[in-house]
């Protein structure tokens, strides 16, 4: 087979001349074509939303208690010691919990982490708006 006639099979079936002189090239967005890749990503996309507005929410609520306690020059240091208690546990069973994902099922373990994260958030919020946290 002539070049040409390569290039001009190619053309036929919608490849272009870079994608064929890659064959290893794909696209950024093939993963998604993997419904299972599409499942864990769109709830990764959810459950980060949530971490995020709930890192929000803790902060404004430690403002406004440092407000209403009248010491609203301590909320910087408040908030600070909030990001702190939200960093240790990781840094502090970062290397256990490796351990243990490489040796549980993950899918599980997801499902397991998620849904906790899910019912701590839920609890906060119901203290927030029952106005138990003082």
């Amino acid at each position: 087979m002539t070049a040409e006639e390569l290039a001009s099979e190619l053309e036929t079936e919608g490849l272009d001349e870079a994608a064929a002189a890659e064959p290893g090239r794909t696209s950024a967005w093939s993963a998604l074509e993997h419904r299972d890749f599409r499942l864990f990503w769109v709830g990764l996309v959810v459950s980060n939303i949530g971490t995020w507005m709930q890192q929000f929410g803790l902060g404004w609520l430690v403002v406004q208690l440092a407000i209403k306690d009248g010491v609203p020059q301590l909320a910087p240091f408040y908030l600070g010691l909030v990001g702190l208690s939200r960093a240790l546990p990781g840094l502090a069973f970062g290397l256990f919990g490796g351990v243990v994902a490489d040796r549980a099922d993950r899918r599980r373990l997801l499902l397991l982490t998620q849904s906790s994260a899910a019912v701590a958030a839920a609890v906060l919020a119901v203290l927030a708006i029952t106005n138990q946290i003082n």
